[in-house]
């Protein structure tokens, strides 16, 4: 074109022309490049059942002797140990082992059962399964187990078996038992408790304080579902394991999301727990980068020397637009397209490319062919992402959280990070990264609900 114009103008020579008129290139539309959606995973809830908490109740409820036979000639007792709990095939296994000794006389004769030597004993037994079903309705079905007395205990000269007297009580107060604990889990209204919990979880939790608001960690669970995942346990204590899955957020931005009604149970378990967290990368840093980089820079044209005076961004839906000045042979603000990324712990910008109102002005390929070395000045920026950083905060708040007694938090982190997921709008663009581990909440089942 700039050929045509020199012949068009031969007479009066090229440089009578004059200077192009000044550039009018539609600037892009501003608006947010879109929110991605976070991988979904699981973090648990594991609802501790302490035994010595347990031990207490039965102490409470079952004090020793559990049965007394007390008669002219004969003196029984049948006498409970500690109670002992463990998982069993998906369900609650109570253990109660019960010691017999007996004593009768007969004018001068002494006869015994259990005394100075080793008593008989039983282990009564009963067998709990939870049962949680489409509407979070808690029921138990508990049933007896069998006992079986490691020997019988007789006094001959009565004709007495004093383990055929003993054991149908036992028997009664083990049917008793079972009734009971089916009886109280009844009364427990799951469902109105967890519609209770269920909105909170949909609220950003403060991890931090003392620092600007704007500046704080905060916690998104994003909750999507529940599942009773898994029931283990030892001597000590046993352990409830709930499933949380959701898409969890630590962010310093204010992110809401509306409650959703409280799904039924879930089944199938989530991915291993990923959390996503979030660095803040505001717009003013990266302009003066490529202010630093571009302002100044200069490129020849047929008509002359194009210099940049100045450098702009916006982030737009399509990605984020960069904006250049120009002065000289060539005046008017030009703008391109770039992709915004995370690679190997930085920020790039990928892809930069006039658009098409750019190139329409312009209307000269070798003019468009000239310019591109400033994109490449673009495409070659970097932003360090300090993911190492922001690791270590989020595990020190997380693992700071403030929490009420009987409630505990353990949080791992891996670490390394993921590639990150990179979206925003007005004067600043987010940077989330996936790092995995671990996040379970324990919560002392007698210290919370106040006692068993």
């Amino acid at each position: 074109m700039t050929r045509l114009l020199c012949l068009a103008f031969a007479l009066a020579g090229c440089a009578t022309a004059g200077p192009r008129p000044p550039l009018q290139v539609p600037e892009p539309v501003a608006g947010a490049l879109a929110e991605p959606q976070a991988t979904a995973s699981e973090a648990t809830v594991a609802i501790v059942i302490r035994g010595d908490a347990l031990q207490e109740t039965v102490d409470r409820e079952l004090p020793n002797p559990i049965h007394r036979e007390s008669g002219g000639r004969l003196e029984a007792e049948a006498i409970r140990g500690d109670l002992r709990l463990e998982p069993g095939h998906g369900a609650l296994v109570w253990t109660l082992p019960v010691e017999l000794w007996a004593r009768a006389s007969l004018g001068p004769m002494r006869f015994s059962c259990g005394i100075d030597e080793a008593r008989p004993h039983v282990d009564v037994t009963l067998r709990t399964e939870l049962l949680i079903d489409d509407e979070w309705n808690l029921a138990t079905e508990t049933t007896p187990g069998p006992r079986q007395w490691s020997r019988r205990c007789r006094v001959s000269f009565l004709n007495i078996d004093v383990t055929s007297m003993i054991d149908p009580h036992i028997a009664r107060a083990q049917e008793r038992a079972a009734r009971q604990i089916d009886e109280e889990t009844a009364r427990v209204d799951l469902r109105s408790a967890l519609e209770q919990v269920w909105p909170l979880l949909f609220f950003p939790l403060e991890l931090e304080s003392g620092a600007a608001a704007e500046d704080r960690l905060r916690l998104l669970l994003r909750p999507e579902g529940l599942r009773v995942a898994e029931l283990t346990g030892d001597q000590r204590a046993l352990r409830l394991d709930v499933g949380v899955r959701g898409r969890f957020l630590v962010t310093s931005r204010f992110p809401t999301s509306p409650p959703a009604p409280l799904p039924p149970p879930g089944e199938v378990p989530a991915g291993p727990f990923l959390l996503h967290v979030e660095v803040v990368q505001p717009l003013a840093p990266m302009v003066d980068t490529l202010r630093s980089q571009l302002v100044g820079r200069t490129v020849t044209v047929d008509e002359g020397v194009v210099r940049v005076e100045s450098v702009d961004l916006r982030v737009t839906p399509v990605g984020l637009a960069v904006g250049m000045s120009l002065a000289g042979a060539l005046r008017g603000t030009l703008w391109a397209l770039a992709t915004p990324a995370h690679r190997e712990g930085t920020l790039v910008l990928e892809g930069a490319a006039w658009t098409p109102e750019t190139i329409t002005a312009i209307e000269d390929e070798e003019i468009i062919h000239a310019l591109d070395g400033l994109l490449g000045v673009v495409d070659a920026s970097r932003w360090p992402i300090d993911a190492s950083g922001i690791r270590e905060r989020t595990l020190a708040a997380l693992r700071g959280f403030q929490t009420p007694a009987g409630v505990g938090v353990e949080a791992t982190l891996d670490p390394d990070t993921g590639t990150g997921e990179v979206f925003g709008s007005g004067d600043e663009l987010v940077v989330r990264l996936p790092i995995g581990g671990s996040l379970v909440v324990s919560i002392d089942a007698a210290t919370v609900a106040g006692g068993l």
